[in-house]
């Protein structure tokens, strides 16, 4: 998880957009928890990007 973490921070745009495009497919291999404590803030900055396609 923290690889994919880095990964939403990208400089590269694209790279956040893979990120965005696979985001349900890691959500649901994690726990509740994890959803609920990383991944809903990680999800809100993706989102949230001004580079959005």
């Amino acid at each position: 998880m923290p690889r994919f973490f880095q990964l939403c921070s990208d400089n590269v745009w694209g790279v956040r957009k893979a990120c965005a495009e696979c985001f349900m497919t890691v959500s649901s291999a994690t726990s509740p928890e994890v959803r609920r404590t990383k991944l809903s803030s990680l999800f809100i900055s993706l989102i949230s990007d001004p580079s959005r396609w």
